[in-house]
């Protein structure tokens, strides 16, 4: 399997309560972030360290660099346009910014679940930062 391919990143209803915050580096839409607190900007997520996998939310525009800023979302259903399989769980990616599912974790990874897909193209945002550290 594969990280999923982001086409669209929209909120599933109209409710959606956003946040603005300010880059740290080029954000894309629907990267995963985290937030640095070494200078409180947002950067791409990864499972790659504990220190990079905190999720915050899942960005629904870009930043082109750093000082840019960026509109993301913490808990709340989005369409990915992704192909997912409903039911399925999804986790951050080892790769900066990316959502996979858990058949691509592997050894020295941090386990952080995303949420699960509710349809084959819907994702229920619901983080749950584990810290755990696959053996």
């Amino acid at each position: 399997m594969a990280d999923l391919t982001v086409t669209t990143i929209e909120p599933a209803d109209s409710r959606t309560r956003a946040i603005t915050a300010q880059a740290g580096e080029a954000i894309s839409a629907g990267d995963l972030i985290y937030l640095d607190s070494a200078d409180t900007k947002m950067k791409l997520a990864d499972a790659s360290a504990a220190a990079t996998s905190g999720v915050v939310g899942i960005s629904l525009t870009s930043a082109a660099a750093d000082g840019d800023y960026l509109v993301y979302v913490t808990s709340q259903t989005i369409d990915l346009g992704a192909i997912l399989t409903a039911g399925t769980f999804y986790y951050l990616s080892a790769t900066a910014g990316k959502i996979c599912p858990a058949a691509d974790l592997v050894s020295t990874n941090v386990v952080t679940q995303l949420g699960y897909a509710t349809s084959t193209s819907q994702l229920t945002l619901n983080v749950v930062d584990t810290g755990v550290v696959i053996a």
